[in-house]
């Protein structure tokens, strides 16, 4: 009986809370799809001893030859993530070291590698952030036009990728199913609004809001950093000197499942982080986005239209106490309807997954 092996390729060598569950939900949804299934490898353009996510190695891209001469890939997965673009992207490391992916190095370099060696491609549920010019539109063509599946998860990318000519599937972001994947820890045990922010744009305005919300609700504010390759990080020193004793912070990196439990045992979650908002409302727990960049139309305006209307978003920070008010005496049952729609649709992405692999 034939074992599937996989590589999944994504940023998995940075501290990303995103980033890093994206193989650990691909594993266990093919698990229970796949009797075959064997393992799935992880590479990134530099790639690590020890991811944030799973704790296993993270091959480098200059690995492919070597590793697919052992293993064998039944199937290339590229993404998720925001990744189909040309533009450098720049990180830190889990050292602090600033790493930066060169244009298109995310995903080029494995579609040229799996053409190489005929094996089967897929585009996993990724953005495609910005709009193609004519050249970048002909190279996007070229590399995507054998993939076995393209997916992108919010309709403005699809729209920029339709725009050059590339056909896609428009799915949800492949992480609504996350209570599946992360266990439960102990949190705190406090009534709490969580607050994540990933920008210094308007952060003081933040601060001043936050001070007024804590009064207002009488709910504590617990600041949490989520992506520690971003600025989230800077964020919480900068409230821990601006608010003082007003807020609950932690000094050392989280794993995991404690972020994801912060956020998933709040009474509301504030933020930028797509991820963040999904561990939320895919618990049941209200969320707000703050949307810090209000001149691009980007992953969250496609998560505000996933919702249907039940997801709000600010870019005044002054709105931010009203709309919280709002949103904590509003009723689930709407949201939650489409919540389970999303998930429904989740599942349906993961099976075709399936079904390319057993055609292989």
């Amino acid at each position: 009986m034939q074992k599937y092996n996989i590589a999944i390729c994504g940023a998995f060598d940075i501290v990303s809370y995103g980033d890093s569950l994206f193989p650990i939900a691909f594993d266990y949804e093919m698990r229970k799809r796949l009797e075959e299934y064997n393992m799935v490898f992880l590479f990134s353009p530099i790639g690590c001893d020890q991811s944030y996510g799973t704790g296993g190695k993270v091959y480098s891209y200059k690995e492919f030859e070597i590793c697919n001469d052992q293993y064998h890939f039944d199937l290339i997965v590229i993404g998720g993530g925001e990744l189909l673009h040309f533009r450098p992207i720049t990180f830190h490391d889990q050292n602090g070291k600033q790493v930066i992916y060169e244009v298109g190095q995310l995903w080029q370099i494995p579609i040229d590698f799996a053409k190489k060696k005929n094996i089967p491609y897929i585009i996993n549920a990724v953005g495609a952030p910005y709009s193609f010019g004519l050249e970048e539109g002909r190279c996007i063509r070229k590399y995507l036009e054998s993939a076995a599946y393209i997916s992108v998860r919010d309709i403005y990318s699809q729209k920029r990728l339709t725009a050059v000519g590339v056909e896609s599937e428009l799915v949800p972001d492949s992480l609504w199913n996350m209570p599946r994947y992360v266990k439960n820890v102990p949190v705190i045990e406090k009534d709490y609004i969580v607050i994540q922010y990933g920008t210094l744009f308007q952060v003081e305005k933040l601060f001043d809001e936050i001070r007024k919300l804590k009064d207002k609700t009488g709910k504590e504010i617990v600041i949490l950093p989520i992506n520690y390759c971003h600025d989230d990080r800077m964020i919480v020193e900068r409230a821990k000197e601006y608010l003082e004793n007003d807020i609950i912070t932690y000094d050392s990196q989280l794993p995991i499942e404690e972020i994801y439990n912060l956020i998933a045992k709040s009474s509301m979650f504030i933020g930028t982080s797509l991820h963040g908002t999904i561990t939320a409302l895919s618990n049941c727990v209200p969320a707000l986005i703050l949307d810090m960049y209000p001149f691009l139309v980007g992953k969250m305006d496609g998560l505000h239209i996933w919702l249907n209307g039940e997801l709000k978003m600010v870019s005044d920070m002054q709105s931010i106490e009203y709309m919280v008010q709002c949103i904590l005496n509003e009723k689930k049952e709407k949201r939650q309807i489409e919540i389970d729609k999303l998930q429904k649709k989740t599942d349906e992405h993961f099976d075709k997954i399936a079904d390319i692999i057993k055609m292989q």
